[in-house]
């Protein structure tokens, strides 16, 4: 138990559990930003802090905010006791920081593609989804097999929009899926670019 006062100059104390405070990221140099955008995805940040010989560490805890940095808002917060926070959430063996898909079970920790992200949460193999492989399709090997079929699914996104998010459609490397890039693919499979 302690007191603490808030810096307002007022002599007005209030009973507190958790007396000390330690910002890991207050100072500019320090602010962590999310670099993600979109809705499931993560990402995953860690700091170091000296425990205080003063402190229970059997009752400290940590938190972490999302804040806007201009407007202070707080968009999400989380808090755990260090002893609670799990290291390992998948229960593959693998702790979190180690864990190429540290929210799914892989203890094995494998990665055909070598980009880093595990084959049990990785949705796009990037072996297979190369520029001009539409649909996915690849042999025994994981070799992109990139055929009419590909130039048939670039026609049918152009047409409707439904795609992926592991498809390559931008072959003309131009910003914009459109008929050119049909034009491109047709060549490069006419040339056996496959």
């Amino acid at each position: 138990q302690g007191y603490w006062t808030a810096c307002t100059g007022e002599d007005q104390y209030r009973d507190v559990r958790h007396l000390t405070r330690a910002y890991l990221t207050m100072e500019d140099d320090d602010k962590r930003p999310i670099s993600k955008s979109s809705e499931g995805e993560s990402e995953i940040f860690s700091g170091t802090f000296e425990l205080s010989e003063i402190w229970n560490d059997s009752l400290l805890s940590l938190t972490a905010i999302v804040q806007d940095l201009n407007t202070y808002e707080v968009k999400q917060a989380i808090s755990g006791n260090i002893y609670r926070i799990p290291t390992d959430r998948d229960s593959d063996g693998v702790t979190n920081l180690e864990d190429n898909c540290p929210d799914d079970f892989n203890p094995e920790q494998e990665d055909l593609d070598g980009d880093f992200i595990g084959d049990v949460c990785d949705a796009c193999n990037d072996l297979v989804y190369v520029p001009g492989n539409v649909n996915g399709d690849a042999n025994e090997g994981y070799e992109p097999i990139i055929d009419v079929i590909d130039v048939l699914g670039l026609s049918d996104y152009i047409e409707n929009g439904i795609g992926n998010e592991c498809q390559m459609l931008d072959l003309l490397e131009d910003g914009v899926v459109n008929d050119w890039d049909i034009l491109v693919l047709a060549e490069l499979i006419m040339n056996g670019g496959n």
